[in-house]
């Protein structure tokens, strides 16, 4: 009697775990990755205003963490970052920035994703190239963290947005809390280039 007890109790749980929608059960970021059509909290296709630049990129939280993913390029996605969230109201509009951090072969740029910001409901992608990032490979360092794989993989991503933010927000003078207008008041010295992009 016992013993079935336990069998009826285990196919209970297992057939309303089922059902549980996967955020309520992931244990990383990771569980979101490489899998195609998975189901993320925000999902977008941007496209670079006057420039040829296009990508897919989405936003999930887990854990509490907020992170950016990027479309592999068949409708599955991979961890590309985490993400700082800030929201202010302006005119009675909330106005949401997810602040985060973009290695790539011009070395580190700052990243801002807008939602409400000047023309409300419209969603933009700022990427800034820093002209100055200091002494660290960022993309050798970001490279790292994918090829561990290690069970700390969220942290890993956590830990490396914070040490490149600290860079971003020194070098592109960003306030503490940031606050979207810090995008356009970024001295022309600390760049080398950027994009703007436009998000659906």
């Amino acid at each position: 009697m016992k013993s079935l007890i336990i069998i009826v109790f285990n196919l209970l749980f297992l057939s309303i775990t089922l059902f549980l929608p996967q955020s309520l059960y992931a244990a990383s970021i990771a569980d979101f990755t490489n899998i195609k059509n998975i189901k993320l909290d925000e999902k977008y296709k941007c496209k670079e205003y006057e420039g040829s630049l296009k990508l897919k990129m989405g936003f999930h939280e887990v854990n509490g963490n907020m992170f950016v993913l990027i479309d592999n390029g068949d409708d599955s996605y991979y961890a590309h970052s985490h993400s700082k969230v800030y929201k202010e109201k302006v005119e009675n509009t909330e106005v949401t920035s997810y602040v985060f951090s973009w290695p790539s072969n011009y070395g580190l740029a700052g990243a801002v994703f807008t939602k409400n910001f000047l023309i409300p409901g419209e969603k933009h992608l700022y990427i800034k190239y820093l002209k100055n990032y200091g002494t660290i490979n960022w993309v050798n360092e970001h490279e790292k963290i994918f090829n561990n794989n290690g069970n700390n993989f969220d942290q890993d991503l956590i830990d490396f947005n914070e040490k490149a933010q600290k860079v971003i927000f020194n070098e592109l003078e960003f306030g503490n809390p940031f606050k979207p207008e810090d995008i356009y008041a970024i001295p022309d010295k600390k760049l080398i280039g950027g994009h703007f992009l436009i998000c659906k």
